[in-house]
């Protein structure tokens, strides 16, 4: 799950709002679904297949900001995964035990240390949400745009 937002102005009370990967048939957008918080969840608040059930899920349907940085957490996340695994797979060939257990233990503090990494991009990320808003926008990816890290 990408992020998940809890709304207290549903007539039901509150509204976890939670946005999975995955692509609707219609805009080729983001699947959003809505439940009540008894996690119970009804059909009918499902919007992966047709127009928002409510306001509520109108604005998860165009939180582009917010649903960007989700996916930008989920993507940290795996990314510290994906080097926490390759770390366990070269660790597990050392011969010697104590450099095995070294190198896992390293490992393992790496993804310690890093995780907390990704939630403090993604409350930055959702900062920069709340001032700019939640619209679309074109990214221009033109070179003249970034900064060379050598430079």
């Amino acid at each position: 799950m990408a992020s998940a937002r809890v709304s207290p102005n549903s007539s039901k009370g509150p509204v976890v709002l939670a946005i999975t990967p995955g692509c609707d048939n219609d805009n080729n957008s983001p699947k959003t679904v809505a439940s009540d918080s008894g996690g119970g969840g009804s059909s009918e608040n499902d919007t992966t297949g047709g127009e928002p059930a409510s306001a509520v899920d109108q604005f998860a349907a165009d939180a582009f900001c917010s649903r960007s940085a989700g996916y930008m957490l989920d993507a940290c996340k795996l990314d510290i995964q994906d080097d926490f695994l390759e770390g366990q797979a070269a660790c597990i060939n050392f011969v010697d035990n104590d450099e095995r257990a070294e190198c896992l233990a390293d490992v393992d503090e790496s993804l310690t240390e890093d995780r907390p990494l990704c939630d403090d991009q993604f409350e930055a990320r959702l900062s920069v949400c709340g001032k700019l808003g939640e619209a679309r926008y074109d990214p221009d990816f033109s070179p003249k745009n970034f900064v060379n890290p050598d430079d």
